[in-house]
């Protein structure tokens, strides 16, 4: 998956960047430009972080021996 780039300067955002987004929007650190994330890419960032608890249920409702 290709990362986003600036709409004003075309600059590549880095991950550490995105994954820091407060309220869907960041600033670009070579333009300072304010960019606003898409409801498509919103939605797909909640996909990947949707697993995450239902993993821990599940780890923990079968108690394997390693979680404490």
């Amino acid at each position: 998956m290709d990362l986003p780039v600036c709409w004003s300067c075309h600059q590549r955002f880095k991950w550490r960047e995105l994954v820091l987004m407060v309220e869907g929007k960041t600033k670009c650190s070579n333009c300072m430009e304010t960019q606003y994330s898409t409801t498509h890419s919103k939605w797909r960032m909640g996909v990947l972080f949707l697993p995450l608890p239902f993993l821990a249920i599940i780890l923990k409702l079968f108690s394997f021996p390693f979680l404490v």
